[in-house]
């Protein structure tokens, strides 16, 4: 035999939930929020704004077939989940999220009203 089996009879059915690290930047017209979600697949990733509350999460998937035998584990199950209370000046109806290489990028555009405009001077 390669391994000698070991699993955790602790860790299962344990789900393991990250808060994941981000970067925000302010853009003249955008907020642009940039997230680690590491082992994330883009259709295992939500995104939702309610009441003004940004709610991102997302969910490593199995890497292993359920009908092999497992004979070392340690690793459990990870979930990812991020909240984020949003000011009066974002558009809550003009979001975009984009996901690649493990990294999910919000765009979060402001309302027309708080954009800075030019004022010609005449």
């Amino acid at each position: 035999m390669l391994f000698k089996k070991e699993t955790s009879e602790a860790n299962a059915g344990t789900v393991r939930t990250v808060r994941p690290s981000v970067d925000i930047q302010e853009l003249p017209t955008a907020y642009v929020l940039r997230l680690d979600m590491p082992g994330t697949v883009k259709d295992a990733i939500k995104a939702q704004v309610n009441e003004r509350v940004l709610t991102l999460s997302g969910k490593v998937p199995a890497y292993f077939k359920q009908d092999a035998a497992l004979i070392f584990d340690d690793s459990l199950p990870t979930e990812y989940q991020r909240e984020f209370t949003l000011a009066d000046n974002i558009d809550t109806q003009s979001v975009d999220a984009a996901y690649e290489l493990g990294v999910l990028t919000v765009t979060l555009k402001k309302k027309e009203q708080y954009l800075s405009k030019e004022i010609a001077v005449q």
